[in-house]
This record gives C-alpha cells, sequence and structure tokens, in this order.
C-alpha cells in the first residue's frame, strides 16, 4: 500500500501542472453543434436536434437508451448461458 501512496504522490506531482497549464490558450466559449442536415432518419434527426436545443432531454434520452441495452444485453446473456447449459440465479449470502 506504501508503494502504491508514493506512485500516486509521484503521478500527482508529475501531472497536477499539465493539468493546470493545458487549459490556457482559448479566450472563446466552446460551441459545440451537430449538423442536423446529415441526419438520415427520425431518431438520428431528433438526437441532433436535441443536442443542439435541449441538453437535458438529450442526456436523459441518452441515460433511457443505456439502460434498455443494459438489460437487453442481459437477458441476452441470459439465454445465451441457458442454450450452454449454464443456470443463472441468485447466489445466497452466507455469514
Amino acid at each position: 500500500m506504501k508503494r502504491f501512496s508514493v506512485v500516486w504522490a509521484v503521478m500527482c506531482w508529475l501531472f497536477y501542472p499539465v493539468v493546470l497549464l493545458g487549459g490556457e490558450g482559448g479566450k472563446e466559449p466552446l460551441h459545440h453543434i451537430a449538423d442536423v442536415s446529415k441526419a438520415t432518419n427520425f431518431f438520428t434527426r431528433w438526437l441532433a436536434q436535441t443536442y443542439n436545443e435541449q441538453r437535458l432531454i438529450h442526456s436523459i434520452a441518452g441515460i433511457a437508451f443505456m439502460t434498455v441495452m443494459g438489460v437487453l444485453l442481459a437477458y441476452l446473456t441470459e439465454w445465451l448461458m441457458g442454450l450452454l447449459g449454464y443456470k443463472a440465479e441468485r447466489m445466497e449470502h452466507k455469514e
């Protein structure tokens, strides 16, 4: 654990000035705008427009999409494990 503390201290000592000095140079605020003209379908166009106009809705849609993808991957994995003969079930905690 002591070795980790020493390595961590050295890394902070080396990289802290780099992080502080890395932010200089840009005096103008950054504006990221998605190009809606290249959107091919409704969903892509809607995501680009919400990114440009309503960042909160865009963030909520991203979180919902990732949640649905995670649940679908969990069910797909459980199904594949069932095909291979593995049974996924809850484990009991023993104290």
